[in-house]
This record gives C-alpha cells, structure tokens and sequence, in this order.
C-alpha cells in the first residue's frame, strides 16, 4: 500500500481503474484510500497527504482516464480528498447505454477494505474494451463521452448542495398547516349531518379517500359527479368544492415538502445534497432523489427559502422554448424560423397565423392559449383528447384545431411523420447527437406498431435533443467556472433546461454573463439554423 507503488503504476498508465474503499458510506466522508488498477498491473494507495497529492496530480490531467465502477458517488468522495477527476469513465453508465442489463446494479456496494476495492478495480479494467466494443455497436460513442464527461459536475453539484433557508422554509410548512386545519373545519362545518362521528364527537371523514370524498360532496350540493377531480370540483362553484381544494393543496405541500423533505437537510453542512441520476429516463433526461430537486413548489414564497448564504448568490439560467427551438430547427418551418430570428412571442405568431387575427398576451389571449397549448402538445405527443380536456373543449374541437394547426405548418407535420417513419425503419428514435433509444422488437413487429410507438417516435428526439444539450452546458459551465473562478462558484441544481448555479455576491454579473456564454454554445453545438436564448438572473435566491 505503498505511495511508491502506486506512483510507478500512475507513471506508466494514462488510463487506470479505480474504486476507492472508506470507513462509512456517508458520501460526505473521504475515502480511507483507493485500488488501482491496469491491464497490467494493480495498486493500493493511501490517501494520506502524500496520497492525495499524487492522485489529485494525475486526476486532473484531461490526458488521464479514470474508470469507475460507478463514478458519480466515487468522484463526489474523491473531492472530500481534494481529488478532483477531469475525464472520469463509468461502467455502470456504458452498461446502460449498451443495454446489458445491471447499470447501476451493482454500483451501491461500498468497499470497507482495500482487497475488496482492488479486486473490484482488477475485474472492471478487463470489462472496459468489450463496453466500449457494444456502446459503439450501438452507434453511442458520442453521447457515451457526453455522459461520462457530465459525471463530473453532477458529482460537484450534488457535494457542493443546495443551499436553503431551514427556518424560512419550515415557517411555510407551518403557514400551510393552519391553512389546511381552516379548510377542514370549514368542509366539516358545511357537511354537517353529512359526516358521521363517534362517540367523541370526532368526523369519521377520511378526505384521502375519493370514493368517500365523492359520496360526500354530491349528498351537500345534491349533485351528481363523474369524479373529485380538481377540474370537476372547480367547475361546481359551491363552498365545500373551494374548500376542499384548499386543504388539498396545502396538504399536498405539507406531504411533498414538509418533514419528508427538510430531513435531507445535512445537519453539518445545512444544505440539501440529493441524488442526481443522468440517465433517468429513456429521453436522456435526468432524475433526481433523495429529495427530488426537479419537482420543487411553483410558490414564489418557497423559492424566496432556496437562497444562497450571506456574501454569496444564486445565478438561475435557463434555455427560452428550448424544445420548440428543437422543433423549428428540425422542421425548418419558416413561421417557427422567423419568429426564432427576430425574437417573436411564437405563441403569439403561431395564433395570428393560424386564426388570421392580432395576437398577443393582451390581444386575444384566449388563440394564443390555444396555440400555446399546441405548441406545447407537439413536445410530448399530445392527440386530439389530450388537447380538448387541457383547452376544456369537446374532442372534436380539439381535433379541429389539431388539423388547423397543421394544414397551417405542413413542414411541422412533415417532420413529425418523418421522425415516425424512420424510427419504425431503423428500430429507434434518436436525438440529434445520436443518442438512441430502441424499440421492443415484439412491439416493433406487432399489427400496431404505428399506433403503439409513434408518440415517441415523435418525442423522444424532441425532449432527448433538450436533455443532450442541457448536459453540454453543464459541462462547459463547470468547467469554464472552475478554470475563472477556482471553484468559489459552481453547480447546486438543475431542472430540465435549467442551471443553478452559486457564487461570491461580487461576481454574481461576470459568471452570469459566464453561464450564459457556455449554454449558448452548447445550443450551437447541437443547432445550427436557430439561435439561441438562454434567460439569465442573479440575485439573492434561485429566481425560476
């Protein structure tokens, strides 16, 4: 376990594998050491301060290549070790792109001891060429470099954390409560002989239960209902619906973002440090867990608590339209192009030339609503059904405007039917950098095969493009920040086709100015006929 024997071998090789061992599986905690290995060779290294020293030399060389088992966990413990990987490779990641099955599997193990981590490295190195072979079988080369790179940043952003306001926060959650205890009581109130007690006078009423739910609102109103849906309740317009849906509502963020979610606050470092998983979907769209910092309230008064310590500030950047800019770019429709180019609210111009009218957020918004709601709808494969419940009109209205809509854009339909045809020809769909993502071939040689993957045929170039680029942009904005700022400013969230990023009060303008440079020319790195518009906001809190 000796530096030198790890020097010899780190001096011969320019990629080695790595799996570092520690005392506990707390990602905050830096490991005790790290086995490495080679084709030809293995070593143990201490990461005393020799050792680290050594290993963070190598590491950051961008001719290195380290491979891991599963990378983002072990790069997140090698910067507690001031050991920071500039082109890390994974094995669970080229497993999922190769579509062998495990992925991540097996990645939860944690190594408490240095054989078990060295002979982890052994088996890995001897793995890496057969990957490399399937990803490239099937044509991933690009987005498997895309994906290993963006393991960097994930890493960094998920050690950094999320900073928050515990007590700012925790005040909302109580606000909601008494919130949702008025509402009950009101719903009570108007029940009256309605609900059932017992013999402590306590309502046998579970509001969770919607069958009950149901039975009870239609016996106060005297009404008969399909549902309690929030839509259904809206639309009867009597005091038990209103009250109902607000101690909905409350409920909801007391259960999604109360207790459940302040217990991910790390009580040493006072910020959210969550699970960011890259492939997270077959789109190429990342999740997130442990809490889930891609699904945060919509409530301006909670994203006033995400706010950055004193002295420093929260740069919020996100990609205008990014996904009907993808539209546009693959269509070539001249409407899309020009509104693009000359800077347009499409919405607004899409109305106005389908509806033959003056459009805009004030002219008659209700076209634009409708064309918005289209435009929107191409995205995620929305049909006629979808459209009328989400514009409340009948089907066959939504069909209308469905067909107005294209015999308006013929170069979108085209696109869109050309994306069907040529997945159900090569077996998948695929984003503009490559990214692939295969059909079942039972479904594929199925009677109904038009039907069954045409959604996504027309999806998933769409929303993969997005994801592909929004990881681009990552990696350039991490690694511009850390070339100009030292790492004072970096990564602490992102959702969809959005960054967060924190940094010095005093240099909230220039990395501003920086992130938004690095997300423009990942938008030119995948499109090259539509320009792009990243909105950029620095400030106090994450601005969304």
């Amino acid at each position: 376990m000796t530096t030198s024997a790890a020097a010899e071998l780190l001096a011969r090789r320019s990629l080695l594998a790595l799996c570092p061992w520690a005392p506990s599986g707390d990602l905050l905690d830096p490991p005790t050491g790290v086995a490495l290995a080679a084709l030809d060779g293995q070593a143990q290294l201490q990461l005393d301060d020799a050792g680290r020293a050594l290993l963070a030399w190598w590491a950051k060389r961008p001719d290195r290549v380290l491979l891991f088992d599963e990378a983002r966990p072990a790069l997140r413990r090698l910067l507690r070790a001031g050991v920071d990987v500039a082109r890390p490779v994974c094995r669970a990641t080229l497993e999922q792109l190769a579509d062998l099955g495990g992925g991540a599997g097996e990645a939860a193990q944690i190594f408490f001891e240095p054989n078990a981590a060295l002979e982890r490295a052994h088996k890995i190195v001897h793995k890496l060429e057969g990957l490399l072979a399937k990803v490239e079988e099937r044509g991933g080369k690009r987005v498997a470099r895309l994906e290993c790179l963006v393991l960097r940043p994930f890493a960094a952003l998920e050690d950094r954390g999320l900073p928050i306001d515990v007590a700012g926060w925790q005040q909302l959650i109580d606000e909601e409560q008494q919130k949702a205890r008025v509402a009950k009581e009101e719903l009570l109130a108007l029940a009256g002989p309605h609900v059932q007690r017992d013999l402590f006078g306590v309502p046998e009423l579970n509001l969770d239960a919607e069958a009950e739910v149901k039975q009870l609102v239609e016996r106060v109103t005297g009404r008969r209902l399909d549902d309690v849906a929030r839509g259904t309740l809206g639309a009867l317009d009597h005091p038990i619906a209103r009250a109902l849906l607000l101690w909905r509502e409350s409920n909801k963020l007391i259960s999604t973002y109360g207790d459940a979610f302040l217990s991910h606050v790390d009580r040493r470092t006072g910020r959210i440090h969550a699970t960011f998983v890259p492939l997270g979907a077959s789109t190429g769209r990342v999740a997130s867990r442990e809490p889930n910092l891609q699904n945060l309230p919509s409530d301006a008064r909670f994203h006033r608590c995400l706010k950055a310590p004193p002295g420093r500030a929260l740069v919020t950047a996100d990609y205008a339209t990014c996904e009907l800019r993808i539209v546009a770019e693959l269509s070539k429709d001249p409407v899309f192009l020009r509104a693009f180019d000359e800077g347009q609210d499409l919405h607004s111009t899409v109305a106005a030339t389908m509806f033959k009218a003056e459009v805009s957020k004030t002219k008659n918004p209700e076209l634009r609503q409708r064309a918005k709601a289209i435009n929107f709808g191409l995205v995620y494969g929305m049909g006629a059904a979808a459209l009328a419940a989400q514009l409340g009109v009948p089907v066959d209205e939504g069909e209308r405007l469905l067909q107005q809509y294209f015999r308006t854009f013929p170069r979108i339909r085209d696109a869109l039917e050309r994306s069907v045809e040529t997945a159900l020809s090569k077996g998948y769909a695929e984003t503009v950098l490559g990214r692939r993502l295969f059909f079942d071939p039972a479904v594929l040689k199925g009677p109904n095969a038009r039907g069954e993957l045409s959604r996504i045929a027309k999806n998933m170039p769409i929303q993969g493009t997005s994801a592909d680029m929004t990881k681009l942009a990552m990696v350039r904005v991490h690694e511009r920040l850390l070339d100009e700022t030292k790492g004072t400013a970096g990564l602490v969230n992102t959702i969809h086709d959005e960054l967060v990023v924190e940094c010095d009060e005093a240099d909230g303008e220039r990395v501003a100015k920086a992130v938004k440079k690095e997300m423009e020319e990942a938008h030119r790195t995948l499109l090259h006929v539509v320009p792009p518009e990243v909105e950029v906001h620095a400030g106090p809190h994450w601005m969304h």
